[in-house]
């Protein structure tokens, strides 16, 4: 039976002359000796390949004939009983090459369940929408020939530049001098431009000056709101809004910093120089008149060094204006000066069992990779990537929806407001929420983000995994954050240095922090926590083998406390605040190594070590050199295997071409 299959599948074939008739006589040959379907396989993954230009670009097929004959020829062999597991060896190559004007677009439309889209070196100015799901045996990649050598662009240059002729141009602003202008699209907000120059960032003008303008949202910078006087609508400051013009703060912004930790962006409606009054939309019921403070942006005036940049929209035209004093005149006509004209590089869009590999995306004003929520994807693998140069509130990676999602070896870096890697189940904890299910992060490098590193919401049975997450310092710059319903988490082998809190949680069951390092941002120890536990029904928590330094404090927890455990930690002090008890926390075997202000940490001196004399605990720790001194105070404290090396002073890394 199965040589008179054959005999029909050879006949199919020579109807499509489509293969050799060398091939199809040695196929036939093979099964008229005896041989196996493993021996027939073996021939349909080593034949030729041939060029198919059907679609106007090359397509590498790895076996000499259509995939409408494998269909025909496997479910012939499944009628008759004989089952064959899904073959790579079928699957297409599909090569992309920017430099004959093709996209990659054009090759993720053609690719199939098992297909790999190779992207030639170049700058792709696109987004990438997959329209396809792969299979569990045979998912879909697009990769880049060679890892950092494809440049997936959000952002695309400035022009039409001009010089600003006179100072009535910009309303007498001091450095008129020093402006330049252009027209920017409908939509683009001094929060959303992007702006760069040559690589180089650029902020938008803000007063007060923030001391590092990246993170212009560092609220402890900010002007204090008038108590008196302040609401949800109007700040008064006489002494500060003292113009007399009603129209001077025309196109300028106002952000709030309330005391429940928001930061509210408001266009300012209306300016009253009789009092010192702006207004603007509400902010809403969270206001706390004696602890409020705000900053004004986006304004001419603000304008004072090169970088600095405002957005404002032209009455008269409709259209938005961008005034910039760049570091370098030269780059503006040399088109070195780019903004973001492109949300996402690489759209999932609920697509299942892809990977997504070795490219660089760069400028866009919403995450550079991107699923939302909808259908859940399945299998979702994004490695090897360079993501950076953005500015937006969501991830640079965005992972929302998806079971089984792997992100490994990835560079995040410069997300101005936004976060680095995020994995997303439903944002609720109600106990019919579908959570994203065994997501694993590993090995990634994410710095420089103004928001939160890694972050799980709504996840189950997920894992971090050795990343390295540094420099997070705007408003909600944290390192690890597990929020809304997260259940049975490992969180383990990172390493998380000057973020505002190492570890942040709230929501959540069965969490477990172990063998990581996690060192706050202020080297003198004051008023910042390592590691935050915000627990509105947190329970059973754990946290075993870290090693917490420089931060006023090792914990932070609030909220009623149930199946807590601290323990075999190396921890610069313990502060403990529940609303409720603390009786659901055991801490225990943990070395001390600073004292929480107040001394309350010697509440738990019965059952933990103190030696404040930290050369007896660690080799180095300033050099962080973090291996355990031989014959040191409680020995089972601290990292695993005896403590390792970390760089406390981690610079911002690129994918090296070809890895």
């Amino acid at each position: 039976m199965m040589i008179a299959l054959i005999d029909e599948f050879v006949a199919s074939v020579k109807k499509q002359g489509t293969c050799t008739k060398f091939f199809l006589d040695r196929m036939n040959r093979i099964y008229r000796i005896g041989g196996t379907l493993k021996k027939i396989l073996f021939l349909l993954s080593s034949c030729p390949k041939i060029v198919n230009r059907s679609s106007g670009f090359a397509v590498f097929r790895r076996l000499g004939y259509h995939r409408a004959l494998i269909s025909y020829f496997m479910k012939k062999m499944f009628l008759l009983g004989v089952t064959v597991a899904a073959c790579s060896a079928w699957a297409a190559e599909i090569i992309i090459d920017g430099s004959q004007g093709q996209t990659i677009q054009s090759g993720v439309d053609e690719a199939k369940a098992g297909d790999t889209v190779i992207v030639k070196p170049g700058r792709y100015p696109e987004v990438v929408t997959f329209k396809t799901s792969g299979t569990l045996e045979a998912p879909i990649t697009l990769k880049a020939e060679k890892v950092a050598t494809v440049l997936v662009d959000g952002s695309d240059p400035v022009t039409g530049w001009q010089k600003v002729a006179k100072p009535e141009d910009v309303a007498n602003t001091p450095n008129w001098k020093n402006i330049f202008f252009a027209e920017v699209p409908e939509g683009k907000t001094y929060m959303n431009v992007c702006l760069y120059e040559d690589g180089k960032f650029c902020a938008f003008a803000q007063d007060p000056v923030p001391s590092d303008p990246f993170n212009f949202d560092k609220s402890s910078e900010f002007m204090p709101v008038d108590e008196a006087t302040y609401s949800a609508e109007s700040i008064t400051d006489p002494k500060y809004f003292i113009q007399k013009d009603p129209h001077y703060w025309d196109g300028a912004s106002v952000i709030v910093w309330t005391a429940n930790n928001n930061m509210m962006y408001r266009p300012i409606w209306g300016f009253h120089p009789e009092t010192g009054t702006i207004n603007y939309q509400s902010v809403g019921g969270f206001i706390h008149p004696n602890r409020d403070r705000f900053a004004v942006v986006n304004h001419l005036d603000f304008i004072r060094k090169p970088g600095d940049y405002v957005v404002k929209q032209n009455p008269a035209t409709g259209k938005n204006t961008l005034y910039y004093w760049p570091y370098d005149a030269a780059n503006l006509d040399a088109g070195k000066v780019t903004f973001a004209v492109r949300s996402n590089g690489i759209k999932i869009a609920n697509k299942s069992y892809l990977t997504i590999e070795g490219f660089e995306l760069r400028g866009h004003c919403g995450s550079a990779i991107h699923n939302g929520p909808g259908e859940f994807s399945d299998t979702i693998t994004v490695r090897n990537n360079h993501a950076h140069q953005a500015q937006h509130e969501g991830w640079a990676i965005s992972l929302t929806y998806v079971h089984n999602a792997l992100a490994e070896n990835n560079i995040i870096h410069q997300i101005q407001l936004g976060r680095g890697i995020g994995v997303s189940g439903a944002r609720t904890t109600s106990p019919d929420a579908v959570l994203a299910k065994n997501p694993m992060i590993r090995n990634n490098r994410i710095s420089r983000c103004g928001s939160t590193g890694i972050n799980f919401y709504g996840v189950i049975d997920g894992k971090m995994i050795g990343n390295l997450v540094h420099d997070n310092n705007g408003h909600h710059g944290n390192g690890l954050t597990c929020y809304l319903g997260c259940q049975n988490i490992l969180i383990e082998g990172n390493d998380v240095i000057r973020s505002n809190m190492a570890v942040t949680m709230q929501q959540g069951d069965n969490i477990t922090v172990r063998n990581n390092v996690l060192i706050g941002n202020d080297p003198n120890g004051n008023n910042t926590v390592v590691a935050a536990s915000y627990s509105n029904n947190m329970t059973n928590v754990t946290f075993e083998h870290n090693v917490m330094r420089d931060a006023n404090s090792s914990f932070h927890l609030m909220h009623e406390m149930i199946g807590y455990k601290i323990r075999n930690n190396i921890l610069n002090g313990i502060f403990i605040w529940s609303r409720q008890n603390e009786g659901g926390v055991v801490i225990e075997d943990n070395l001390i190594t600073k004292e929480t202000p107040g001394g309350r940490d010697k509440s738990y001196a019965e059952n933990n070590t103190f030696e404040l004399d930290i050369s007896k605990v660690f080799v180095d720790a300033d050099t962080g050199d973090f291996r355990r001194v031989p014959n040191g105070p409680l020995p089972q404290a601290g990292l695993l295997d005896g403590g390792r090396k970390v760089d406390l002073h981690p610079q911002p890394q690129r994918m090296k071409a070809g890895d």
